[in-house]
């Protein structure tokens, strides 16, 4: 999943996806990239044990 923020001010974030398989979940995060860039910070979910889903994701912004 990629996640594009727009701020008054340039800050630095990241996309942080709640990753799910039916046997175990956890969290995948993207690189931090600025505001003010094109691109967005993309994070995504893997699993070599079956089927893979994002069931949330939340943006962590750099202090």
């Amino acid at each position: 999943m990629e996640v594009f923020c727009d701020s008054r001010r340039p800050r630095e974030y990241r996309a942080v996806a709640h990753c799910e398989t039916t046997l175990s979940s956890w969290y995948s995060y993207g690189n931090y990239v600025w505001t003010d860039q094109r691109n967005g910070s993309r994070a995504d979910c893997y699993s070599v044990l079956g089927p893979v889903w994002v069931r949330d994701y939340h943006v962590d912004w750099r202090r």
